[in-house]
């Protein structure tokens, strides 16, 4: 006779064994799963199939709309090539009638400049950006082996129909005049001193301004205390027919107008013209956050003026007519032009130099020729209103200075441009400069009390 507890351990042994999974019906239900499975990646993969059907139709329907483009910019230059007005005129288009004018007038005038001058549009596409029905091309131009880039806007118009039916002016890219709103994203390049903000097509040009304005600084604080200045903002801003500006008298933020407005330079995007008003009102702002405002037509004027120009001279690397400030920068050292600002006053003399650089001004080997050609320009203004007062302070404080003063109230309209200056002593043993101007007058400076003043 079995225990109790034997028989029921016998119970819950049997009662396992009948729960055990039948192999049979194991099979089948991995089967089961397998089919799930696969019908799900058949799933899957049918949507990734319609997807990429889709996207490659949307992209054949991008490239076919980009050839499009392509094709009627360049027969839209082919006919200005060819001299074709009437090709020309038939793919431009506006609301307004002053745009077609103006295209008008610029073919003509493009036919009349390619007679007198080697300029061509190439033909080549420099980029293409479509956004739905708007186009932006960028083409090359070329005269005198300067390679030029210019900026054009197009609309994909639908077909223009009667009440019939009839097609009265067909579907396509048209030539539309300049959409300022189509100049692509935000973008910022940051510096330690100053950040470039611009949009995409302004790309190229932001580049070479952050380089450029990199550059600018290396020299800018070697000069000057850096520290003193303001951080530089530039914004790039597609503004036709604008100038370089400071956004207010006070913020250290310049507003640049984008040169892809108008024809621009390929190979130098940051070059010319907008190069200079950038670095002269940049040069400006810097000199005169570090020194005091000099009062009109004394020394101190030249000298702050002088530094303004030797770094811009510096900077677009041209003979800007700094010549003393160039003199003092090769024998001193670009920081003697900090010193010589943080010495000079409104009223002070030419003899800041000498006080700033412990310097003698008799000896020192320096170009004199820019400044003695402010000290006659002044004496000139000075004589067509007839301040003797300021006459008698440029000439020597001897009865003969004072005489010669009075006489050149009575004469004017003399040269003031000095091209050439030789240290000499004069017969009482002071340091003069011999001077000779562009019309070849023969003038004398002689150093008195650390200034030089008119001797003859």
């Amino acid at each position: 006779m079995k225990l109790e507890w034997q028989i029921e351990s016998d119970h819950y042994r049997g009662s396992g064994q009948q729960h055990l999974e039948d192999p049979e019906f194991r099979r089948q239900r991995r089967r089961r799963t397998r089919r799930i499975l696969l019908t799900v990646l058949a799933m899957f993969a049918v949507v990734a199939a319609v997807l990429w059907f889709i996207q490659h139709r949307l992209n054949e329907a991008d490239e076919r709309v980009r050839l499009l483009l392509e094709n009627t910019v360049r027969a839209e230059i082919t006919a200005l090539n060819l001299g074709e007005q009437v090709t020309f005129e038939r793919i431009q288009r506006s609301a307004s009638d002053e745009w077609l004018r103006t295209q008008a007038e610029w073919y003509l005038q493009y036919q009349a400049d390619k007679v007198i001058t080697d300029r061509v549009l190439t033909g080549r596409i420099l980029s293409m950006t479509v956004e739905r029905q708007r186009g932006r091309v960028q083409v090359e131009e070329i005269e005198n082996g300067v390679p030029y880039v210019r900026t054009w806007f197009y609309w994909n118009y639908d077909a223009v129909r009667d009440e019939a039916g009839n097609v009265l002016q067909p579907a396509g890219w048209y030539h539309v005049p300049p959409d300022y709103t189509f100049w692509g994203e935000p973008r910022a390049i940051q510096r330690e001193r100053f950040v470039v903000r611009y949009q995409a097509l302004d790309a190229p040009f932001a580049a070479s301004l952050v380089a450029q304005l990199s550059g600018w600084y290396d020299l800018l604080c070697a000069a000057l205390d850096c520290s003193r200045l303001s951080y530089l903002t530039v914004d790039v801003v597609p503004n036709p027919g604008g100038r370089v500006t400071w956004q207010s008298e006070a913020d250290w933020q310049l507003i640049v107008p984008s040169p892809y407005t108008t024809r621009a330079r390929y190979d130098q995007p940051f070059y010319g013209a907008l190069a200079r008003e950038v670095a002269n009102l940049l040069a400006q702002r810097a000199v005169s956050t570090v020194s005091l405002t000099p009062d009109r037509e004394l020394d101190s004027q030249f000298v702050k003026e002088s530094a303004e120009r030797w770094l811009v001279g510096r900077w677009l690397q041209v003979d800007n007519g700094a010549y003393l400030i160039e003199s003092i920068v090769q024998q001193y050292g670009a920081a003697s032009i900090s010193r010589l600002l943080a010495e000079m006053r409104p009223n002070s003399a030419i003899s800041l130099v000498s006080r700033a650089l412990q310097i003698d001004l008799g000896s020192a080997p320096l170009d004199w020729r820019d400044f003695l050609s402010y000290r006659l320009a002044v004496e000139e203004q000075a004589a067509r209103r007839g301040d003797l007062q300021t006459l008698a302070r440029l000439y020597e404080p001897t009865p003969q200075g004072q005489q010669r003063a009075a006489e050149r109230l009575m004469a004017t309209g003399g040269a003031t441009v000095v091209v050439s200056v030789t240290r000499e002593t004069s017969p009482q043993g002071l340091p003069q400069l011999f001077a000779v101007t562009a019309d070849g007058q023969a003038v004398i400076f002689r150093l008195v009390d650390g200034i030089w003043v008119r001797a003859g």
